[in-house]
Order: structure tokens, then sequence, then C-alpha cells
């Protein structure tokens, strides 16, 4: 049994216990595309960690994923199209990044990994052959998108007249385009975090995904083809709130489409 295999039923019992993929990506030093690997074919089972408190880890990884009979296909694991699926609709996730992780695990197990336009073709038939019943709608109460807005609102004094800038914070439900909005003096740190527990006291809640810009107040930097680094006050506040912060990728506006549409 492979390393990373022994890793699936550690994910599977800290997503029990509520743990949230960021922690658990700390923790166990893997993914976050690996973690939602097995969350995925554990929700496809419908198993409980009842169910498999009792597999071995070998066992789990094999009811999760259990092994071709096919050959060809032992010798050259196919992707899994279907998590493909699913990834390639977060911010900041490419074929490219998809293909390197494939590429990872498949060598770990000893065997040959597709070359990177063989698995693109791989993943085009499976899209070409499934997409009468695939949408890339959002999901109900997915995830909320978050930005400050381009252009700045005067602020007047009413006892000065002074008029200093103003700065609107937008957040963002794509899936209703419900949006909140908060004005802020500066665009500083502490407005920043001051500006999501407003918003998430307004929303009546959070979601599993919160998807920002890649803010100085934020994000310290985000290497392309790779996780970003936040900033540890911002990370706290994900982590207290049990949200997966993921940045869009840098001078993509399209990872948040929504939230930019707002303003």
């Amino acid at each position: 049994m492979k390393q990373y295999e022994e890793k699936y039923k550690e994910i599977f019992r800290y997503l029990s216990l509520g743990i949230s993929k960021n922690e658990i990506s700390k923790l166990l030093k893997t993914s976050r595309n690996t973690i939602r690997k097995v969350e995925n074919a554990v929700e496809s089972l419908r198993l409980t960690w009842n169910d498999a408190s009792s597999m071995t880890s070998e066992e789990f990884a094999n009811k999760l994923f259990p092994k071709s009979t096919d050959d060809n296909d032992n010798l050259q694991p196919k992707p899994d199209c279907e998590m493909m699926y699913l990834e390639l609709q977060r911010p900041g996730v490419n074929k490219m990044l998809l293909w390197q992780e494939y590429s990872n695990e498949v060598r770990a197990a000893g065997k040959i990994p597709l070359q990177y336009s063989q698995f693109c073709n791989y993943f085009n038939q499976y899209i070409e052959k499934n997409k009468a019943t695939m949408h890339f709608d959002h999901k109900v109460a997915e995830r909320i998108e978050v930005d400050w807005a381009g252009t700045t609102v005067p602020i007047v004094d009413e006892l000065t007249g002074e008029v200093s800038k103003g700065y609107l914070f937008v957040a963002t439900l794509p899936y209703s385009q419900y949006t909140y909005v908060e004005l802020m003096c500066d665009i500083k740190q502490e407005n920043w975090i001051n500006a999501h527990v407003n918003m998430f006291e307004y929303f009546g809640g959070t979601t599993p995904l919160l998807i920002p810009d890649n803010l100085k107040t934020g994000v310290i930097k985000h290497p392309k083809n790779d996780d970003a680094i936040l900033n540890k006050c911002y990370q706290e506040m994900g982590d207290y709130y049990d949200v997966a912060i993921v940045p869009t990728l840098v001078k993509s506006p399209k990872g948040k489409p929504s939230v930019e549409g707002s303003w």
C-alpha cells in the first residue's frame, strides 16, 4: 500500500470531526484536492465514520477507489474525471495543476502517468460524453465572493464639510446574487476583518468557501500553480469561522465573477 493511500482514512476521520479542509491539509501535509477526492468518494458511497472505523487503511482505500482489473489501466492509471470536473470549478485550479498532482500520485504508486496532452484528451472525451448531464452552475450556499469595490465614495463630514475617501467592501452569494455592502474609511486589515465579521452576521452564517482577491490585507503571496499563503490574522479568522479561504489566481477577476459584477 502506498503512503498517500494511508492518509485516506485519516482524512475521512478528520472530516467526520468537522475539521476544516485547510486544517486537514496542514495536519496531514496533503493537498486540498486529495481531501476533496476522498470527500466526494465517501459521499458517493454514502459511508459514515462508523462504517469506516473498523476497516484497515488499505481496506478503506480499496473501498473508495477499487483497483482496476484492466491490465492497461494498472500499468497507466487514468485520471478521475468526475473529481477533475468538480475541482476545475474552483478558482485557481487548472488542468496543469491537476495533471501535476495526478502524475505525482501515479509515480508514487510505481506506475506511468499519462502525458499532459493524453491527460487533457481523456478528460475532454469524458466531458463530451457526459456534457448533457453536466452543469457549471453555482451551488446554493457554497461560497461567498468578497472584494473592495473598484471605485471610492466621497464621505462628507457634516460638521466641517471636509471630504474624505470611502471604500466599499462588497460580498456576494453567487447562486442568489444576494449582496452585502459596507462603507469603510480605509482598506487596512482591521476594517477588512471587521467587514467579514459583519458580513457573516448579515448573511446569518458562513459558507464552506470564501473567495477573496489577492489583497495584501489577506494574502501574503500566491505563487503560480500553488496554494496562496494567507496573512496570519486572515487565516485565523477563517479557522475561527471554519471556512476555507481560496484566493483567486493572481490577475484573474474571472475567479469571482459575481462580486466583480456587483460594483
